[in-house]
């Protein structure tokens, strides 16, 4: 637990080693996705970054963790936008929260190849997991920007809910292109609360 804690005070610090370090190891990642180097071990990937072992687990748990720190790159501005929007009241709330959930979709889009590459490497039910868990972040703060009044529980639950099924939809098609972006947006859409959707 206690290692687990240090993991994530590193992932938001601004310490410039700890930053420096994350990097690096974020950007071996991608090169070994470019490389398609699914037998990657994680002293062979340390070597690629320059970094030693006890530096990766001091950052990382699994190679999953680094696939979903390279992904979770794309969410970093989301939930910033997306509060500014709606306390800016220039734009009707069903326009914010499309371009929010076009904000997650496209970004998830964009980083198919290495969403890919950390299954071919690790578990899906892992990665999907995960995943969750940074567009959930993103969430909570739709959530508390709309029902500001709503306890924890409530915040985390309406989070997760619009988090899990985002998630696992947008990478079911991202597996299965049956549809356009455009049409996963509004089917998405259709699913999320009237509080998200009504003017």
């Amino acid at each position: 637990m206690a290692q687990q804690e240090r993991r994530e005070s590193l992932a938001v610090t601004d310490d410039v080693r700890a930053v420096e370090t994350r990097r690096r190891l974020i950007a071996a990642f991608r090169t070994a996705v470019g490389e398609g180097r699914t037998d990657l071990s994680v002293t062979a990937f340390c070597r690629m970054a320059g970094v030693a072992r006890s530096t990766f687990y001091t950052h990382f748990a699994t190679m999953e963790d680094v696939a979903v720190a390279a992904v979770s790159e794309v969410f970093a501005d989301i939930e910033t936008v997306d509060s500014s929007r709606r306390s800016d009241h220039v734009l009707s709330r069903p326009e914010i929260t499309r371009l929010g959930l076009r904000g997650i979709i496209d970004g998830l889009s964009d980083a198919r190849s290495l969403v890919r590459y950390a299954i071919a490497i690790g578990s899906k039910a892992a990665v999907h997991a995960k995943l969750v868990d940074e567009v959930a972040v993103v969430a909570r703060g739709t959530v508390l920007s709309e029902l500001p009044h709503l306890d924890e529980t409530g915040v985390r639950t309406l989070a997760l809910y619009m988090a899990a099924g985002t998630v696992f939809v947008t990478l079911d098609w991202i597996e299965h292109p049956s549809m356009t972006e455009e049409q996963l947006t509004e089917y998405l859409l259709a699913s999320f609360p009237a509080w998200l959707t009504r003017s």
